[in-house]
């Protein structure tokens, strides 16, 4: 078996189209959540923590979603 596999033909290699296609979603793919991220997002909103985020007893949510809209 071993020396089948040394007298057997390497494969070819044809990594270069692929290293290529990885390297080009590797930096579309942060540049593109970026955009998305300085167009949509709002960065310059502080930090609330979880305390302020859920409901209190007795608040409406469909109320707060209508604030939201």
């Amino acid at each position: 078996m071993l020396n089948a596999a040394r007298s057997a033909q390497p494969a070819a290699a044809t990594g270069a189209p692929a290293r290529i296609l990885t390297t080009i979603i590797a930096i579309l793919v942060p540049v593109g959540g970026l955009v998305v991220y300085l167009s949509v997002g709002q960065p310059d909103l502080p930090g609330q923590p979880l305390a302020e985020r859920t409901l209190q007893q007795g608040q409406d949510p469909a109320k707060l979603i209508a604030q939201v809209k």
